[in-house]
This record gives C-alpha cells, sequence and structure tokens, in this order.
C-alpha cells in the first residue's frame, strides 16, 4: 500500500501517514534542515547521511521526499546556496594566494555547474537547412531526405 502524504498546515512540509515503513514527518524535516543549516554555520558540506542517522530516517526516504515535497526541496536548495555563498567568499579572500581553493571549485562544478562548470551544459546547435529538407520533404517536394548524424565534437564545429 503506497504511503499516504498530506500537507501539514503548520510547517507547510508534507507529512507522511504514521502508519507507513517511510515516514518523514514534517517536524524531521524542520530538524533536517536546521541540522543542514548549523553544519554549513560551522563550514561543513550539510551531509545526508549525517542527518538522516541523526533522524533515524533512512536516506532513500530522505531523497525521495526532496524529490516530491516542494517545500523540503525549496529549503534543502536554499541551504545548498548558503553554502555556494560561504564557498564563494572563501574563495574570494583567499583569491589572492597561489593555492588553496580548487577544492571549492570541485564542489561548485559539481553541485552548481550552470554556473561554474560550462562544459557539463547541453548545447543544442541546428542547420536550418537540415530543417528546410524536412518540411521539404513533408511537402511533397522531395523524393527522399538524406542526413546524417554526428557526434559534436570541436572538429565538426
Amino acid at each position: 500500500m503506497p504511503a499516504r502524504i498530506a500537507l501539514d498546515l503548520k510547517t507547510g512540509f508534507l507529512e507522511s501517514a504514521s502508519d507507513s515503513f517511510v515516514t518523514f514527518s514534517a517536524a524531521e524535516k524542520v530538524r533536517a534542515i536546521q541540522m543542514a543549516e548549523e553544519m554549513v554555520a560551522r563550514g561543513e558540506m550539510p551531509r545526508v547521511s549525517y542527518i538522516c542517522k541523526a533522524l533515524d530516517v533512512d536516506i532513500d526516504t530522505f531523497t525521495r521526499h526532496r524529490r516530491m515535497d516542494p517545500l523540503l526541496k525549496k529549503e534543502w536548495e536554499r541551504v545548498i546556496d548558503l553554502m555556494e555563498e560561504k564557498i564563494v567568499g572563501v574563495m574570494v579572500a583567499r583569491g589572492q594566494q597561489a593555492n588553496g581553493f580548487m577544492d571549492r571549485i570541485a564542489w561548485l562544478r559539481a553541485y552548481r555547474p550552470h554556473r561554474w562548470n560550462p562544459d557539463r551544459q547541453i548545447q543544442l546547435q541546428a542547420d536550418i537547412r537540415v530543417t528546410q529538407n524536412i518540411v521539404e520533404g513533408i511537402n511533397g517536394k522531395n523524393d527522399a531526405i538524406e542526413a546524417e548524424i554526428v557526434p559534436n565534437s570541436e572538429e565538426n564545429s
């Protein structure tokens, strides 16, 4: 039987039914976010495994609730934003030094690729002639459509 989920009006988080084996209560979610914020304040990466162990919540349950509970997802993202802000502050402070910030760059590239890892961004390029040929083929102006799929590489640019 699927777990019953309802909105907790006091906290705004989704609440698992108490008879479910995958419970993650609204109060536990509030505490999880508080623990994550405390970790960031100490300069630590918020560790889901540590938080789940302290709350006696299965990691898969935490992950599932983070995907389906909009407020938990938003609050967790806010905590990660706080971590990003803290890391950027350290990078700015140490930016004048010869070394000492590559580990933080690695963290930012992993958790914020849209800002810090442009290589992981998806780029789409289209040749308008291909689209025109397809449209002409659909409209019956061409008997056949010739196409080739090639991998995106620097040589093809």
